[in-house]
């Protein structure tokens, strides 16, 4: 906990980069809070607040419901802000929800802020993202010298520790020396800002908090007698994580190998008993088997035996025994939902520009909503 203080040194920094590590996310919490600190008008401004409303600034505020890594007080001690960082992580379950503090008379300002190369879907009311580029943007116009600069240093040594992605690459082009995980998460965050949601539809992009790996995630919800239903895309990187992702890019290293989904229907419920079968079925037939995807022909074999016995009805009524892959009983007992439906490649040549892959991708799957809404919804 610190006091906001007048300081009269201003060192400058012009190499971070072992100071801020993008996996030392605490570090970076540290260097804004100094800033804020040491320009509480640029950080009231930035926040929609007044510089009466930073008169402490906490790091690591340890609360009954999480930690969340800055928090700003006020002159009568009521909180004014909570600021949460990420670098290369994601968030954890219901994280920013946890965070939420009791108003106390006064607004509270809420921020999350990302690399804007790697946005992170909010789900959580009162919370606004911003980009470290832009956060630090603002810094860079201080009176105090220290924090201009400082704030220029830090959003070059962002910008050269990330990957450069543009459209030109391929998915699999990764420069020599690379981040193996740093570049295909670039990959799928670039291809993310390029899709554009139907009105009626979800689209966020999440981050593995375990293995820092970006999965896309799109559904369009509709009515269904029986349950909380939505016709559900995700989208990641198609090699498999089991056998391990090289670290660092070399000559004869593993390579990725395209953007692949799942494409089905997802039923939010703490069981995948009940989940409708039959409409799974009429997804396949009506919606996806003329599409001219590239389907993975693996058995899709669910494990739990409700699930096993559904499946192996639909499949000896004509179903692929591809269809039925996803996450059965223990994603729906652990996260409250289940999704079912097919494997599927989404990129033609591997090889072909990250513009083409997109536009390709974009077609299929305004195609898949259009198609999949239109027929799933009445079978």
């Amino acid at each position: 906990m610190s006091k906001v203080e007048k300081s009269g040194s201003e060192p400058l920094i012009t190499n971070f980069k072992l100071m801020l590590h993008l996996n030392s996310e605490i570090r970076w919490s540290a260097f804004l809070a100094s800033l804020i600190l040491n320009d509480t008008s640029t950080a009231a401004s930035w926040l929609g607040l007044e510089p009466a409303d930073i008169c402490t600034v906490q790091c690591e505020r340890v609360d009954q419901d999480g930690r969340p890594d800055i928090v700003l007080v006020d002159e009568h001690d009521r909180i004014s802000a909570v600021i949460e960082v990420k670098i290369l992580a994601g968030l954890g379950p219901s994280q920013l929800e946890r965070y939420l503090q009791p108003q106390n008379g006064r607004t509270i300002s809420y921020r999350l802020i990302v690399p804007g190369q790697f946005p992170l879907s909010i789900r959580a009311e009162s919370w606004q993202l911003n980009t470290w580029e832009d956060v630090l943007g603002q810094f860079t116009t201080s009176s105090n010298r220290w924090v201009a600069l400082t704030s220029a240093g830090m959003i070059s040594h962002l910008s050269d520790e990330l990957p450069s992605i543009n459209e030109q690459m391929s998915w699999v082009d990764l420069p020599i020396g690379s981040d193996f995980r740093l570049e295909v998460r670039g990959r799928v965050s670039w291809l993310y800002r390029q899709l554009i949601p139907r009105a009626s539809g979800n689209l966020a992009l999440e981050t593995s908090s375990s293995s820092n790996v970006s999965i896309i995630s799109y559904e369009i919800p509709f009515e269904h007698p029986s349950g909380d239903y939505s016709v559900y895309m995700e989208i990641e990187e198609s090699l498999s994580r089991k056998k391990g992702w090289p670290l660092v890019v070399a000559e004869d290293s593993t390579r990725p190998t395209g953007p692949i989904a799942i494409i089905g229907l997802k039923k939010n419920d703490s069981t995948s008993r009940g989940f409708d079968w039959d409409l799974l079925h009429a997804m396949w037939t009506n919606a996806l088997k003329d599409t001219g995807m590239d389907f993975l022909a693996a058995s899709a074999k669910p494990r739990a035996e409700h699930d096993k016995e559904s499946w192996g009805t639909h499949v000896k009524n004509g179903m692929p025994k591809f269809v039925g892959r996803g996450y059965g009983e223990n994603q729906a007992a652990k996260h409250g939902f289940c999704v079912f439906g097919v494997h599927a490649m989404l990129s033609g040549d591997s090889m072909d520009s990250l513009a083409e892959s997109a536009q390709s991708l974009i077609a299929q799957l305004h195609n898949m909503e259009e198609v999949a809404v239109a027929r799933t919804t009445n079978k």
